[in-house]
């Protein structure tokens, strides 16, 4: 990801989610020397992003969206691969992640990659206050 492409990623956090990031939250985010920031492109046109930090012995996910005509073909499961094998390399042992108790279609891709809900976060989102799982995968 470069730049140039944090508008069309702010732009489809927007789609995706009700309370997502801000234009200025994904810009943060992004200039931060710690997180790294992937996307998926068909063309020009983003269609899939993930950003995630790693920090000591800790990858944590912070954000993946895929547009909706874009879902279920894979993509948000190359981008968790990527991040995990990136997180390996850099020495991460542990993975974190929160997870809208809701979000039933994520909750089953982060299974599918061994995630474990480990705690619940109570009405964790702002738009809804909505709960929360925390969920941990033991990276070997």
């Amino acid at each position: 990801m470069v730049a140039d492409d944090i508008d069309q990623v702010a732009a489809l956090e927007q789609l995706l989610f009700p309370d997502g990031w801000s234009l200025w939250a994904i810009r943060k985010e992004f200039e931060k020397p710690y997180t790294h920031c992937w996307d998926a492109k068909t063309g020009e046109k983003i269609i899939g992003y993930i950003f995630f930090s790693i920090v000591a012995d800790e990858l944590e996910l912070a954000d993946i969206g895929i547009a909706p005509a874009f879902q279920k073909q894979g993509i948000a499961s190359a981008l968790l691969s990527q991040m995990l094998i990136i997180g390996k390399k850099a020495g991460a042992r542990l993975a974190l992640l929160e997870v809208r108790t809701t979000n039933y279609a994520a909750i089953a891709l982060y299974e599918k990659f061994g995630f474990k809900t480990i705690n619940i976060r109570k009405k964790y989102y702002q738009h809804d206050l909505s709960d929360a799982f925390i969920m941990s995968l033991t990276i070997v």
